[in-house]
C-alpha cells in the first residue's frame, strides 16, 4: 500500500506523510482535524489484517500505551478503526531516533541522561505490568534533548494472555538478552533492562 494513504482521512486524522514502517504497521505524520495538531498515526499494514493475533497485538499496544502516563513514554491520544484500517494516534516526536543520533556521535553526559530517562520509563512500565520486549535505538525517539520510549507492539502485559505462539520469540535478536535470544526464558523486567 505504498503511498495509498497519503491525503486520506482516517477518523479525525488527515494523513500527510510517511514517517516510517515496521513489521506490523506504518507510521504517518497526520493532522488531527478537530484539534488542529500534528500527530504520529500508526496504521496496521493492510496485508496483516487477516491474522487475528496481529490485530489483537496492535490493539493491545494502543491499550498499553494509553495506560502509561510518563514523561519519557510517547503518549497515545486516540485509537480507531475505519474498515479496513486499524490505527492509533500518538504525540509526534520530531527529533529523530537514538539510532540516527548514534551515527553522528553522542556526548557522554547526553548518553547518560538519555539512558537514565529511558531506564525510568522502563521501570514505570514494569510497575504497570508492561514489559517492552523490543528495546532498541530505533524505538527511542528524541526531541529537544529528551528521550522517549516508543513502539510497544511486542509488549508483554501481565493482565493479557500471551499472543506469542509456542516456540516463537518476539523482538530484535541483536538487542535481546542472551536468555531471551536462546528462547530459554520469557521476557521480564530484568531482560528488558538488559537490553538497555
Amino acid at each position: 500500500m505504498p503511498g495509498s494513504l497519503l491525503g486520506r482521512t482516517l477518523g479525525d486524522f488527515r494523513i500527510e506523510a510517511e514517517l516510517g514502517r515496521g513489521s506490523m504497521a506504518r507510521v504517518y505524520e497526520a493532522e488531527q482535524l478537530t484539534l488542529s495538531r500534528r500527530v504520529a498515526l500508526k496504521v496496521l499494514e493492510e496485508g496483516l489484517f487477516t491474522p487475528g493475533d496481529n490485530i489483537k497485538r496492535f490493539l493491545r499496544e494502543a491499550s498499553a500505551l494509553a495506560r502509561l502516563e510518563h514523561p519519557h513514554i510517547v503518549p497515545v491520544y486516540a485509537a480507531g478503526e475505519e474498515t479496513p484500517f486499524y490505527f492509533f494516534a500518538m504525540r509526534k516526536i520530531a527529533g529523530g531516533t537514538l539510532s540516527e543520533a548514534m551515527k553522528s556521535g553522542i556526548g557522554r553526559r547526553t548518553a547518560v541522561e538519555w539512558l537514565y530517562q529511558i531506564g525510568r520509563a522502563l521501570a514505570y512500565a514494569h510497575e504497570q505490568g508492561i514489559i517492552h520486549r523490543d528495546l532498541k535505538p530505533t524505538n527511542i525517539l528524541l526531541q529537544d534533548g529528551v528521550a522517549f520510549l516508543s513502539d510497544f507492539g511486542l509488549a508483554r502485559l501481565k493482565d493479557f494472555s500471551t499472543l506469542t505462539r509456542s516456540g516463537f520469540t518476539l523482538g530484535t535478536p541483536l538487542y535481546m538478552s542472551p536468555s531471551r535470544r536462546a528462547a530459554r526464558r520469557p521476557a521480564h523486567s530484568a531482560t528488558a533492562l538488559r537490553s538497555a
